[in-house]
C-alpha cells in the first residue's frame, strides 16, 4: 500500500506517539509530494523528521531532570521532617 493511503489502518493503542508523529509527517509531505518537486519535499521531510527527533530528545531531557528534581525535593522534605522531629524531641527532654 502506498505511503500516506487513507486505507491504512492504525491500532493507536499499539503505536507509541514517536512512530505516529513520524508517520504523520511522512504523510503530509507525501500528499504535497504530487504538486511539487519530490526532491524538495524528501529534503523537508528529513528535516522534519529530524527536528521533531531533536525536539523528542529535549522533551525526554527535561523529563529526566524533573524527575531528578523532584526526587531532590522529595529527599529535602523527609530530611526536613526527621530535623523537626529531632528538635521536638529534643525539646521534650529539655523540659
Amino acid at each position: 500500500m502506498a505511503p500516506g493511503s487513507h486505507s491504512d489502518v492504525v491500532d493507536l493503542e499499539e503505536v507509541d506517539e514517536e512512530s505516529i508523529t513520524d508517520k504523520i509527517i511522512k504523510e503530509k509531505v507525501w500528499s504535497l509530494k504530487s504538486a511539487f518537486m519530490s526532491q524538495h519535499f524528501a529534503e523537508v521531510e528529513g528535516f522534519l523528521v529530524s527536528m521533531n527527533q531533536k525536539l523528542e530528545l529535549e522533551s525526554k531531557s527535561w523529563k529526566e531532570r524533573a524527575q531528578i528534581e523532584k526526587s531532590e525535593r522529595l529527599k529535602a522534605e523527609n530530611e526536613l521532617k526527621e530535623r523537626i522531629r529531632e528538635c521536638l524531641l529534643l525539646k521534650k527532654r529539655a523540659r
